[in-house]
């Protein structure tokens, strides 16, 4: 039995000594040309590696810098540097595992690498059997950003096809986008994005056209930056002139001093949200601030355009203050008493617009006006008729009173060449 342990003990000392001595005296760089050919081959697209290396400490590392796969002048992926732990003995079952991969500023054709300080992913878990890919867990910080999830990938050699998992948590959107992007944003606040779906192809138009999922985007401390949404919305009733002016003589000092700010402040929010068709779409959102809610169903473009239709819906003080600047506000009213007025919205990377549907607000304002004078010019009829006329003449007739067709068509004609 102590014989036996020996011979184990010396036969272990042996391969640890041979894996040394090969690690020692491999020349990686010497596979570095097959391999760009190889992935090359794979990809359609031109690679560059700086340098590969080899080396042993507690465990065995191979070492990559200076990758970059590009597309002409774009970049589609690239890192400065990469570090990943093998594990050899996987390869008696057909597989290949790698506990541990770390890359050093990572970049692709979305990420600006230069822009992105100190970027480093953390992989943990990567199997590669049978032409596919499965990554148990991965994790990077960029920017004010942290990004985790797994994935799996199959077919990676012909037309990949991927089921992926992420969270990403932001702390400021807007100087976040900026860094990674390089792009302006009009939103600003803490966010926090879920996803879960699949996509498949190599390049981002093919992606596009595939990815579906869904998720949650959270929202907190959110700003509307350059665009006060409350002003923007009283301007555009454009049938009631000089209206922001007139309301904000009657709302409370917080919001009176809201009109003159040039962002939004924005509620906590919690939105679901699908991909599908390269579209993000956005159903029951509500956008509430102090001084109005903004409900309805959007949709965006995966370079961030947006568009939907709902309502808006001012707050208690701001629908009060509205009718008693002008009252015919009230004819515009929910159950509540508050003013609702049915709208679309659009917006970029840097600009959010407000369009309330003027017709109907108009339409809304010249029936109930209508009735009004209707009603009191039969109310002046029933008084006048219940008086006997006086001695020797006739009772005064009552001033008739405009046709329905003809103030109706007066404001719809100012509330269409408003809307012009």
């Amino acid at each position: 039995m102590k014989k036996l342990l020996v011979v184990i003990a010396v036969i272990l000392v042996i391969a640890i000594a041979a894996v040394a001595v090969f690690i020692a005296t491999f020349n990686a760089e010497s596979y570095k040309t097959a391999l760009i050919s190889r992935l090359e081959a794979a990809t359609g697209n031109k690679v560059e590696i700086g340098s590969l290396s080899l080396r042993w400490n507690g465990a065995i590392l191979l070492g990559v810098e200076g990758f970059r796969m590009s597309s002409g002048a774009d970049t589609v992926v690239s890192f400065d540097r990469a570090t990943a732990t093998l594990e050899p003995a996987s390869l008696l079952s057909g597989a290949l595992k790698i506990p541990s991969l770390t890359i050093i500023n990572p970049g692709n054709k979305l990420i600006k690498a230069a822009e992105v300080k100190d970027g480093i992913v953390q992989v943990r878990d990567i199997f590669f059997k049978n032409s596919g890919v499965n990554v148990g867990s991965f994790s990077a910080r960029m920017a004010s950003g942290s990004l985790s999830g797994s994935m799996e990938i199959k077919d990676l050699l012909a037309v990949p096809r991927t089921a992926l998992r992420f969270i990403i948590e932001v702390e400021g959107i807007k100087s976040f986008v900026l860094a990674v992007f390089g792009k302006n944003q009009a939103m600003d606040g803490n966010a926090r994005f879920t996803f879960d779906g699949t996509m498949s192809g190599k390049t981002w138009p093919e992606i596009s056209k595939t990815l579906t999922g869904k998720g949650e985007f959270y929202l907190d401390r959110g700003v509307m930056v350059d665009t006060n949404v409350l002003r923007q919305s009283l301007s555009a009733l454009t049938i009631f002139p000089g209206l922001p002016e007139e309301v904000k003589e009657y709302v409370p000092a917080p919001i009176r001093q809201s009109l003159g700010d040039n962002d939004t402040l924005i509620k906590p929010l919690r939105q679901p949200y699908t991909i599908e068709g390269g579209y993000v779409i956005l159903p029951g959102v509500n956008l509430a601030t102090d001084a109005f809610d903004l409900r309805g169903n959007a949709k965006s473009s995966l370079t961030g355009d947006i568009s939907g239709k709902g309502v808006i819906r001012f707050a208690g003080s701001v629908s009060a203050a509205m009718i008693k600047a002008v009252p015919e506000m009230r004819y515009i009213t929910d159950s509540e008493g508050l003013v609702e007025v049915p709208m679309a919205f659009k917006g970029g990377q840097d600009n959010f617009k407000v369009i309330p549907d003027l017709k109907y607000v108009g339409s809304k304002v010249a029936v109930q006006k209508a009735r009004e004078i209707v009603a009191s010019y039969l109310k002046q009829v029933t008084q006048d008729r219940s008086q006997d006329a006086p001695a020797g003449g006739t009772a005064p007739q009552p001033e008739k009173p405009p046709k329905l067709k003809d103030l109706m068509n007066g404001l719809l004609e100012k509330t269409n060449g408003d809307a012009r």
